[in-house]
């Protein structure tokens, strides 16, 4: 069943989020909001769904952090940086201006510090990373804010009220300025955003991207890997050990098999 919905049970609670777990970061949360606009368009449960997606972010965050991982530009530091600023966006729409390093990742990091001592050890630079990633995104915010705005006048000059699919995305993939974002400011102002035009950019993109990684995978020795790796057999023993002796059954070198590397060349190695 997992500990979470477990604990909900035994605590006789409707969400993992009201249990003891949150508790204590939901309360924050809470006393920190400001109204806003969105937030006083939201019904109770919409209310309730962004309060959970910030403390599940953030959350997750806090242990990747713990775990060593930056924020970066692609792989999984892309993918906690996603995350974040997922979490970030729904702050702001929720009016929660202060930084979060100064409350909501301390509770957070108090209540887990028991089962997960490393997180504690490790705060002072987790409060860092965030507080530099708070500070990067609202620099991102800024600078697309200041495009959307230029954007917003060419539109009233026009006398168009849409603004395209083109120019949503181009401030997504340039600025990194989330698509809701751009919806909320056009509603403020009386414009529309062309959603299946964004889609469509959206689609383009990611297409583009696969193209890429195709070509760059066909480049590179991982197709050969593959095939090799049809024909050996390997045993994983980490959950019984965390150290073991091995036997080198492959070393792969571009297309080629090799004995050896020699020093400076990269390869692939099969244990």
């Amino acid at each position: 069943m997992g500990l979470e919905r477990l604990t909900m049970v035994l605590q006789n609670v409707d969400s993992p989020f009201e249990t003891d777990l949150f508790k204590g970061f939901m309360e924050i949360l809470r006393n920190s909001e400001k109204e806003t606009p969105h937030k006083a368009a939201l019904d109770l449960s919409a209310l309730t769904v962004s309060r959970r997606i910030i403390a599940d972010h953030v959350r997750a965050v806090v242990f990747m952090m713990g775990d060593g991982i930056p924020p970066g530009n692609e792989g999984r530091g892309y993918v906690l940086r996603r995350i974040f600023r997922r979490a970030l966006r729904f702050s702001r729409l929720l009016g929660v201006d202060e930084p979060l390093t100064r409350n909501l990742v301390p509770e957070l990091i108090r209540t887990m510090k028991g089962p997960y001592p490393e997180l504690a050890e490790r705060e002072p630079y987790i409060l860092r990373l965030v507080d530099h990633e708070e500070k990067t995104f609202q620099r991102t915010l800024q600078e697309g804010e200041g495009h959307l705005a230029r954007l917003f006048e060419r539109l009233a000059e026009s006398g168009k009220g849409t603004l395209s699919g083109d120019d949503a995305f181009k401030l997504y993939d340039t600025f990194g300025f989330p698509l809701e974002l751009t919806r909320e400011m056009a509603l403020e102002r009386g414009f529309d955003v062309d959603l299946p035009g964004f889609e469509e950019a959206m689609a383009f993109q990611r297409n583009r991207a696969r193209q890429a990684l195709a070509e760059k995978l066909s480049a590179s020795a991982d197709i050969s890997l593959m095939e090799h790796l049809k024909e050996t057999s390997s045993s994983f023993v980490g959950y019984e050990t965390l150290r073991c002796q091995a036997r080198v059954l492959l070393i792969l070198c571009g297309a080629d098999t090799r004995s050896e590397l020699r020093e400076g060349e990269e390869g692939q190695v099969v244990l």
